[in-house]
């Protein structure tokens, strides 16, 4: 089985073309919510801006910084929730092999690791470097 972490210190975070890439294949990894649920009445802040990244999609920004894997189309917003996605989905696995380094976020280095297709695993980390565990009993 193939699952997807981060290797390096920042977090997992895909990049908007990455992020509207599974957007326009209805991917269920992508979550999809209308804007006034995502904002309410008050709006987008002041240190955000949206960015168009084509096919009428537009990337989250915030400014001075490089889109995020959050996008916007026609009233909703698409995001990819980075802590509870199923990192092992195979749109989400094909996408990154796809695009190599192009489908990591800011501040991520995404790698695809091979493991046993019977284990349980769960993704550890630390201060955002990532790594592959087998689910074990903790008390």
């Amino acid at each position: 089985m193939k699952v997807a972490i981060n290797k390096c210190h920042g977090g997992f975070s895909l990049s908007g073309l990455a992020a509207k890439k599974l957007a326009m294949m209805g991917s269920p990894v992508i979550e999809i919510s209308s804007f006034d649920d995502w904002y309410g009445d008050s709006g987008p802040p002041d240190y955000e801006e949206w960015i168009d990244i084509g096919d009428g999609f537009e990337a989250l920004r915030f400014v001075g910084d490089k889109p995020t894997d959050t996008l916007r189309k026609d009233g909703f917003i698409y995001n990819f929730p980075r802590w509870s996605a199923d990192r092992s989905n195979p749109d989400l696995i094909g996408v990154i092999e796809e695009m190599g380094d192009g489908a990591s976020g800011s501040l991520a280095e995404i790698m695809i690791v091979e493991i046993p297709d019977d284990v349980e695993y769960t993704i550890e980390e630390y201060d955002g470097l990532e790594w592959v565990a087998e689910k074990h009993r903790t008390w």
